[in-house]
């Protein structure tokens, strides 16, 4: 290219020689027009092209909103209805009620007005028990009028069919029961309600629950309870979808100290079944007495050597000394817990601790001993 440079600038330079070698005629003075000056331009080299990442924008998600369940029927305002004569005629009076427009909220005034609230569990409830959107209404009303207690009770399930309410399930108590709504809760997880309801008995001192849980399947309440779930005083709590259930205990003296578990009932795809045993912490030495007592009936050998063991050694374990006093009652309970782990020495194959035992227990109960009657055994 530089050779190519210097053969052009050559040809000018002759060029222009020849130019001024010629005769020049006096003429006009013309003004000299300025050569334009050419200017090498050497390209500036690009820089490479990074690829631009793009900002991250949010994405609006556009909500539509869901139209709202249209009342059923259209509501007014007028009296609470009176209470019927017959306890038999007061589900057909509520749904009269509903029928022409009562409000749903207005049925716990209802039953306030006709004495009806149930003693045990809740009075009124909504949910989706049938799947189609709309909210049923589960009431439960008592008769006010009755002699024994648990009183009569009856359930039922109002829902909106056709745009009118209806009656779609209706049940009343045996004798000596009573009906009892505690939750509308998806505990079949099929994202519908269901009813967690019992069946009350109560006794001399206690009072018994028979707990349901009933789905709706188009006529009737279908048990999803794998097993008998039968607890004094039952309290109820749902969590994660799956049901605790903590009996409050026998309402009498007799039944001794009571260490009361919680029950935790799940969902295994086709019934709810006892999952597991949530034991509070122990107070009594009669209690850690059991606990080596479970144990060993379990085949856990360990388990309940360490448990027996605790009944012994445990100066903070507290006597019940309901029928006796404290000392004698830690007598005893010393005394078979040291004979339960001669037996448990056995069982693991060590004959040498199981003699320890006998000769502690020879020992620590003299004949003048209430649990005396242990080292005869």
């Amino acid at each position: 290219m530089r050779r190519t440079l210097w053969m052009g600038l050559g040809l000018l330079g002759l060029f222009l020689a020849c130019q001024m070698a010629r005769p020049v005629t006096p003429g006009p003075t013309a003004t000299p027009t300025p050569t334009p000056t050419l200017e090498v331009v050497m390209p500036t080299p690009v820089p490479p092209i990074t690829p631009v990442t793009p900002t991250p924008r949010a994405t609006v998600v556009v909500e539509t909103p869901m139209p709202e369940p249209a009342q059923c029927p259209t509501r007014r305002v007028f009296p609470l209805p009176e209470r019927p004569e017959a306890f038999a005629a007061y589900p057909e009076v509520v749904l009269g009620y509903l029928r022409a427009g009562g409000d749903p909220s207005t049925l716990l005034d209802v039953a306030q007005l006709w004495a009806a609230v149930p003693p045990l569990g809740q009075t009124v409830l909504q949910g989706d028990l049938t799947g189609d959107g709309q909210p049923e209404m589960v009431l439960v009303l008592a008769d006010p009028l009755a002699e024994l207690y648990p009183p009569t009770t009856t359930l039922v399930i109002y829902g909106c069919q056709a745009g009118d309410v209806t009656m779609l399930y209706w049940a009343t108590a045996e004798e000596w029961t009573s009906l009892a709504v505690f939750a509308l809760e998806d505990l079949t997880r099929d994202g519908i309600a269901d009813v967690l309801w019992a069946g009350v008995g109560c006794g001399a001192h206690t009072c018994f629950y028979e707990t349901h849980v009933g789905s709706w399947d188009g006529q009737a309440l279908v048990e999803r309870l794998g097993g008998p779930l039968d607890v004094a005083y039952a309290t109820y709590e749902v969590r994660e979808g799956e049901l605790y259930v903590t009996s409050g205990g026998i309402g009498s003296i007799g039944a001794g100290p009571q260490r009361l578990p919680t029950q935790v009932w799940s969902w295994n795809g086709q019934v709810l079944t006892q999952t597991g045993m949530l034991w509070p912490p122990i107070q009594y030495r009669y209690h850690q007495f059991l606990e080596g007592e479970r144990a060993l009936a379990a085949g856990k050998l360990l388990e309940a050597r360490e448990a027996y063991e605790a009944t012994i050694t445990d100066e903070q374990l507290l006597p019940w000394a309901a029928n006796t006093d404290g000392p004698t009652e830690t007598a005893w309970l010393t005394a078979l817990a040291r004979w339960r782990l001669m037996e448990v020495q056995l069982l693991r194959g060590e004959p040498d601790m199981a003699s320890f035992h006998y000769q502690q227990l020879q020992k620590g109960v003299p004949p003048e001993s209430p649990a005396y009657a242990v080292v005869l055994l």
